[in-house]
């Protein structure tokens, strides 16, 4: 028999789990991440940017144990202590 013929066979439990923490994770992160290209969902970004704009400092200051404050700007490169909290919040949520 053809091998393209054949169904698909059952998925292990941890090929299960790496595909749903992905798919997670990328939907979190696309979610978080607007690129203002959509007009009609740039309103629930801006509640979106607002909410983390809060929330991210307090959980790298009172979760992760962040010492100093950390600055919330949109530089573009995402190279910040911010987006770098995002990512891992993003992770952790996933």
């Amino acid at each position: 028999m053809d091998i393209a013929l054949q169904p698909p066979g059952e998925w292990s439990f941890p090929k299960k789990l790496f595909f749903r923490f992905c798919f997670l994770y990328f939907t979190i992160y696309i979610f978080f991440t607007p690129n203002n290209e959509m007009p009609l969902i740039n309103k629930v970004y801006e509640w979106v940017t607002h909410v983390m704009n809060r929330f991210i400092p307090w959980f790298a200051k009172n979760i992760m144990g962040l010492k100093r404050e950390i600055t919330v700007f949109t530089g573009g490169s995402g190279d910040t202590t911010y987006d770098y909290y995002l990512w891992f919040f993003s992770i952790l949520l996933a």
